[in-house]
């Protein structure tokens, strides 16, 4: 069981092992109320990674680490090597988009 510290280093960890093992890799998570300690889990069976988040503005990272992980688990295994990954701080990430996609927003007029 590995026990990282480093946000950025436990995200590329999970989405190497979920390149490497998709049909086996899954994530818990644990909250323990006395220390206010979330505990994230992700495992394929042969090797378990850990983080622990402690302060309350990460719990924005570990909710879109839950969002992209239900969108890799969605996406068919012929399209593994472009796994949408665009929660990182930019610099990080070779994949993540550079614009945000979609439909533009529409400004109210007299805001």
């Amino acid at each position: 069981m590995v026990l990282l510290s480093d946000w950025q280093a436990f995200v590329l960890a999970v989405r190497d092992m979920f390149l490497h093992s998709p049909n086996t890799t899954r994530y818990t998570m644990k909250y323990k109320r006395q220390s206010a300690e979330l505990t994230l889990k992700v495992t394929d069976n042969v090797t378990c990674l850990k983080y622990r988040a402690t302060n309350p503005a990460e719990l924005k990272n570990v909710e879109r680490l839950g969002h992209a992980f239900m969108q890799w688990t969605l996406q068919p295994s012929s399209a593994s090597k472009n796994l949408p990954f665009d929660f990182l701080p930019s610099g990080t990430s070779e994949s993540a988009p550079s614009q945000r996609e979609g439909k533009p927003r529409r400004r109210r007029r007299g805001a």
